[in-house]
């Protein structure tokens, strides 16, 4: 075991009575308040034991609930991941260590510890999950590499920081392994709390001052970030201000680096100029697809139109005799003889 990386938990090879006995003269078997003796163990270690007060799931999740509308933005890291081989995009997310700290602190009745093993260019940390009350123990290995770069020229003081950075995510993962159902659980409500949060203007002046912070210390043009969202800052959306605030807060925590969220500057100025010489192409095409103005005649050739006739399904149908086309046309009749005014408008009796 190298001495840079000391075991803070490791399995016991003794049997658990040797150690008990071993630590200030404590008895093999601890007895409980209510006079029952333990005897379950994992790896020497005890794992359950009667209690008087039984875990209570649904008062959990009432506390989970409340810390995770509380603290959404410390519980969720969230940012897109760009495959230039397959040219596509993945959205990595999930819990945070605050989330699985507040998470196992509330659950109650359980233990956590790891022990480290130095094989040279990592570190191979196991960390364990105990459940007292159900007996119920996890253990997963995690692979933390020394040459993740901090961002710290010191040295030693670098590889510090990446030493804890692999405890932390050994503890995360073991502890969300390990209550699946309440992890996820607090990232739905984490997520509905970050949106509400943005919805005030104080909220909104504060995500875009931790965005410019951010952005200043690790040089990050906006246009790196714009040409992803595919906006410009003046028209982000709420969840657009959500997305990028945990994408920098990803980047100022250590989870992840510049380079895995956003294009290179280059590549966001080829972005920006397709886009460009789409959006003109597509204003010249519509300008070509417009009907040519119809020409219009002079009044003297122009037709009178048709009166139409009015809709509506209460007009009775036209008789047959008065069709124009069924119509026959009268005989003229003949010219009466030449009368006087008052015959032609009285007749002969007037």
């Amino acid at each position: 075991m190298n001495a840079a990386t000391p075991e803070l938990l490791e399995p016991l090879r003794s049997d658990p009575a040797e150690r008990m006995a071993g630590m200030g003269g404590l008895p093999a078997a601890l007895p409980d308040r209510t006079g029952g003796l333990t005897v379950n163990t994992y790896g020497g270690i005890l794992t359950s034991h009667k209690i008087v007060q039984p875990r209570d799931v649904s008062s959990v999740m009432k506390r989970l609930q409340v810390h995770a509308n509380t603290f959404g933005d410390d519980y969720v890291y969230s940012w897109p991941v760009h495959d230039r081989k397959n040219k596509r995009t993945e959205i990595i997310e999930g819990p945070t260590i605050k989330l699985a700290m507040d998470l196992v602190r509330e659950y109650g009745n359980c233990r956590i510890g790891q022990r480290v093993e130095d094989v040279g260019s990592h570190w191979i940390i196991y960390a364990q999950f105990l459940d007292l009350e159900t007996g119920f123990g996890l253990e997963r290995p995690f692979q933390q590499r020394k040459s993740q770069g901090t961002g710290m020229k010191d040295a030693d003081r670098q590889a510090d920081i990446v030493f804890q950075i692999g405890v932390s995510k050994a503890t995360r993962n073991v502890i969300v392994n390990a209550l699946r159902g309440f992890a996820d659980y607090m990232i739905d409500e984490a997520k509905t709390g970050l949106l509400k949060k943005f919805e005030s203007d104080d909220a909104k002046q504060k995500a875009h001052g931790f965005i410019d912070r951010v952005m200043e210390r690790h040089n990050i043009a906006e246009l790196r970030v714009t040409a992803v969202l595919g906006r410009a800052r003046d028209k982000w959306t709420i969840r657009d201000l959500a997305r990028v605030y945990m994408e920098m807060k990803g980047i100022h925590e250590g989870l992840t680096v510049v380079d895995e969220i956003y294009p290179t500057l280059e590549d966001a100025r080829i972005v920006e100029r397709e886009k460009s010489e789409k959006k003109d192409s597509g204003k010249s095409s519509s300008a070509e697809q417009k009907p040519a103005a119809t020409e219009v005649k002079p009044a003297a050739e122009q037709k009178p139109a048709a009166a139409s006739a009015p809709a509506g399904d209460d007009m009775p149908p036209i008789p047959e005799n008065l069709k124009v086309e069924n119509r026959k046309p009268k005989a003229a009749a003949p010219t009466p003889p030449a009368q006087d005014d008052a015959e032609s408008l009285f007749g002969s009796e007037g």
